[in-house]
This record gives C-alpha cells, sequence and structure tokens, in this order.
C-alpha cells in the first residue's frame, strides 16, 4: 500500500538542523505466515531549510543480515513526520539481544542513523 505520512511544521524556536531518525522502537510482534518478525517504529525531522528525499532505509539487526527497505520518502523543509512502522521477518531461532539500527538512505548515502534496543 502507499505510504501514508503526516508532516508537522517545527516550531520556530526549533533549531536549525538536518534529518534526523526520533523515537525509534523495536518490539517482537506476530508478523505474516510463520517465522520470528520484529517491528520497528520512528519518526523523521528535518530541521534544515530544503526538503529531503530518502530512496530507502536500512534496518540492521545486531546479529544477521540488514534488510534494505525500499520506502521512497520526501520530508519537507522544517517538518516532522507521523511515526512509520514495519515488521520485518527475521530468520533464525530467535531475536537477539542488543542494538538495531536504521539508517535513511539517498543515492547510497546515509542521511541518518537511530539505534535502540529490543523491547
Amino acid at each position: 500500500p502507499a505510504l501514508a505520512l503526516t508532516f508537522t511544521p517545527l516550531d520556530d524556536k526549533q533549531p536549525t538542523g538536518s534529518l534526523t531518525i526520533v523515537g525509534i522502537d523495536f518490539s517482537r510482534v506476530t508478523g505474516p505466515g510463520s517465522g520470528l518478525h520484529y517491528e520497528c517504529t520512528f519518526g523523521l525531522v528535518n530541521a534544515s531549510g530544503t526538503k529531503v528525499g530518502i530512496d530507502n532505509f536500512t534496518v540492521t539487526p545486531p546479529k544477521g543480515s540488514p534488510v534494505t527497505l525500499a520506502v521512497p520518502v520526501t520530508v519537507p523543509a522544517r517538518t516532522s513526520s507521523s511515526l512509520l512502522t514495519f515488521v520485518i521477518p527475521f530468520s533464525g531461532k530467535s531475536l537477539p539481544a542488543g542494538k538495531y539500527t536504521v539508517t535513511a538512505n539517498a543515492a547510497n548515502n546515509a542521511l541518518a542513523q537511530a539505534t535502540s534496543g529490543l523491547l
């Protein structure tokens, strides 16, 4: 399905900056089909004066292979997004403890990155 994001203007007092990933959360979920799944939820904040185009997101568990999610997003200047949630399958016997990372990418360059543990 199409990605439905809502963008909210930043307060004028918000300092200028770059794209950031905020409110990151990883948790175990029962996903479609069989096997293990985890859910990744986060928001985006673009504190710069220009729009930022994202080609994809890379989600990296502490053990196992990174997963690239081809989800293009354009974040308008000086806005924050609603939350994005992805359910990702994991091939293994159990979800590993440790740090999970999300990276927003454009043209094979990392634009922003955030890390959190599994809840």
